[in-house]
């Protein structure tokens, strides 16, 4: 079995290996128990409470050197909890105890137990008389002090696009703290400006030779090196400050740039493609990694491989590349499809349930990650084609395994930011605020204006 097919097993069914662990109050024969090692460590833990049934998915961490049981991921702020089930792993041996709001809590006849008070301090205590030892557990549930799914939005104050027109084509890339705007113009060029992630004022132009024709796909490997297609075909490499550009002469057809990433342990980094292969002239998957190039798996006929957005994720410490896209079948456009990799060779689709999948979408979504809380946001540019063109947004917490529609009232920006279609790009600031910018508006020109998102502070 591949890595890929792994990491992704692991994303899909992760809920299925709490299948391995068994019920407080219903000893299992299949609990751990090793001769050779005395402990009362709790190993695995989670809850499940009919009300929230989400929560049998979060997974918590456990640091045994602080006695602290948490989850990583966040839950709502108004999270309750009255009558829940805990699941958890330990020694057949060690006698536990429930401390909820600084009262001892026994099972129900359902091997339930009362976590109204939660609030107020969870502790587990594990003890083995016969061995005296003791162990203690706090359990810290940890919940948003913001609302991930309520932004306010307004017009970042001292920072806006050069006024660019005739703009054909818009990509955002990221590279360390910088941003990069790459900009194709109808009139056949492509411009380079840059930022600082956080810094404000006007985009500095980056001076260029040997750039021409427009920019199709592009991305910027983490070792700096950028890589530039254009609607020609012709491709392009800039190492440094991306003054200087030449052609590859690999030899090869390139047809998308798909991202590029580094393996652990390696320095050179691996440039995900699409090639264009003699003597079928059909679609394959390929890399190219310093001078070598490695030819993969044909491209499946609903691969997105002219409207898509990348992402470059890390999952189980090994990086991963994803896009998000829609491609036509028999002239009818499909709802959009996540597709992952971890060696640019081949693609898969992720299994995404028919009502978690976003709709369809003739231009590339503006993919927004936020690696704190581990989303993904995906803003869909508007259809001017249809009767009634809006954008939408939708969010995915599993890596994009799953897709949920957010209200378009309460993550998208005001009236004022207007409905934008394709070239919508945007980026994560810190503490989770939101960019975005760019999008074409109906009269066919590109706004200057950067939109700020920052997410609803609770209060108490």
């Amino acid at each position: 079995m591949s890595l890929h097919y792994k990491i992704l097993s692991k994303i899909a069914s992760c809920s299925l290996l709490w299948g391995m662990f068994f019920l407080y109050g219903c000893i299992s024969p299949t609990e751990i128990k090793n001769p050779e090692l005395e402990s009362v460590q709790i190993t695995a833990f989670r809850i499940e409470d009919k009300d929230n049934p989400d929560l049998k998915n979060t997974f918590f961490s456990i640091d045994h050197r602080k006695g602290v049981i948490y989850n990583a991921h966040l839950l709502p702020k108004d999270l309750a909890l009255d009558s829940v089930k805990v699941v958890l792993s330990r020694h057949t041996d060690a006698q536990l105890k429930f401390i909820v709001a600084g009262k001892e809590e026994t099972p129900g006849s359902n091997d339930s137990l009362s976590f109204v008070d939660w609030k107020k301090g969870i502790s587990i205590q594990l003890s083995n008389p016969t061995k005296e030892m003791f162990k203690e557990y706090k359990v810290d549930i940890r919940t948003y002090s913001y609302d991930p799914q309520t932004f306010n939005w307004h017009r970042a104050e001292g920072t806006q696009l050069p006024a660019l027109a005739d703009v054909k084509k818009l990509l955002l890339r990221e590279h360390q703290d910088q941003l990069f705007l790459f900009v194709g113009t109808t009139s056949g060029s492509t411009e380079i400006y840059k930022r600082g992630k956080e810094a404000t004022g006007n985009w500095q132009k980056i001076n260029t030779s040997g750039l021409t024709g427009i920019v199709k796909d592009c991305t910027i490997a983490p070792d700096g090196t950028a890589y530039l297609l254009t609607d020609h075909f012709d491709f392009l490499v800039s190492s440094g400050d991306f003054t200087r550009w030449s052609s590859a002469n690999i030899g090869q057809y390139i047809f998308a740039i798909l991202g590029a990433f580094t393996e652990p342990g390696e320095k050179v980094s691996t440039l995900a493609l699409v090639l264009r292969e003699a003597p079928d002239n059909k679609l394959h998957f390929g890399v190219l990694k310093g001078a070598t190039f490695s030819s993969g798996e044909p491209l499946p006929a609903d691969f997105p491989v002219e409207n898509f957005s990348p992402l470059h994720l890390n999952v189980a410490q090994h990086p991963m590349l994803l896009l998000v896209g829609s491609s036509a079948k028999s002239g009818v456009l499909q709802k959009a499809a996540t597709w992952t990799t971890t060696s640019g060779l081949d693609w898969l689709r992720l299994p995404t349930q028919e009502e978690e999948q976003m709709e369809a979408s003739l231009h590339a979504p503006a993919l927004i990650y936020d690696r704190e809380l581990d989303r993904i946001y995906s803003f869909i540019p508007a259809d001017f084609t249809t009767a009634t063109p809006q954008m939408k947004v939708y969010f995915s917490d599993n890596k994009g395994l799953s897709w949920m529609m957010g209200s378009g009232a309460l993550m998208l920006p005001p009236a004022e930011f207007g409905i934008r279609s394709n070239n919508l790009v945007g980026y994560m600031g810190k503490n989770h605020t939101l960019y975005l910018f760019g999008g074409i508006l109906q009269n066919g020109t590109l706004p200057t204006d950067i939109w700020k998102g920052t997410p609803r502070i609770y209060t108490e």
